[in-house]
């Protein structure tokens, strides 16, 4: 997201001091309409400036999290498997379960079986197709 939000802006942004017409709502023309390096210098100044309280903001939110909930998951939970540690669920897994994946629900635990039969997040139905998962039992009817 970071490059097509960042760099996107900051192009499209620094475009507009090259390109504009004087048809624009400011009525300033860029540099290759006659506008001379005016329109680029503010629109260049603004970039710099949305990109420091960008950072700013971003970085003061990042310490309050590591303060308080932390930015990390554990090392061993990591080493692991972080999507069987964070969600309860494997990622990827084609034919085998990988090493991590394994040893993680050995600890945990955690029989294959059993965890085809649980619903992920309280999810009973396909997100791809919105059908209701084969392995999960009908709801009953009053």
């Amino acid at each position: 997201m970071v490059g097509v939000h960042l760099v996107g802006g900051v192009i499209g942004t620094l475009l507009i001091g090259l390109f504009a017409t004087e048809s624009a709502p400011n009525k300033t023309a860029g540099l290759f309409y006659g506008g001379g390096f005016t329109l680029l210098g503010t629109q260049a100044l603004a970039t710099a400036a949305v990109l420091a309280y960008s950072f700013a903001v971003t970085w003061i939110c990042a310490k309050i999290v590591q303060f308080t909930v932390g930015l990390r998951i554990d090392e061993q939970d990591e080493l692991r498997s972080i999507d069987i540690a964070a969600h309860a669920e494997e990622a990827h897994v084609i034919d085998e379960e990988p090493r991590a994946a394994r040893f993680a629900l050995e600890d945990a635990n955690v029989s294959r079986e059993s965890r085809r039969r649980a619903p992920v997040s309280g999810r009973t139905r396909r997100p791809d197709t919105g059908a209701r998962r084969p392995d999960l039992p009908k709801p009953a009817t009053p």
